[in-house]
């Protein structure tokens, strides 16, 4: 990648927590840097908590929830 910002990645992440199950954690990663720029844990796997750290990531760069210019996402399974 040539810049900052032209494509994203996105994980989610099984952790298990002893007792209390598993925890499940999501990050979203710049492709250009490998900075990782937004991430949410939760304990349930739910559409939710991608959608949430989307956004988290979309206010660390942009300041928005509204990029200026789409981004690219390519998520990860496995």
């Amino acid at each position: 990648m040539t810049e900052s910002n032209a494509r994203w990645t996105m994980d989610v992440t099984h952790l298990p927590c002893g007792q209390d199950g598993w925890g499940h954690l999501t990050a979203v990663m710049d492709c250009h840097n490998r900075e990782m720029i937004g991430y949410v844990f939760a304990w349930r796997g739910r559409a939710q908590e991608a959608e949430r750290v989307i956004e988290t990531a979309c206010l660390t760069r942009f300041g928005t929830l509204r990029p200026l210019a789409p981004q690219f996402f390519e998520v990860i399974t496995g």
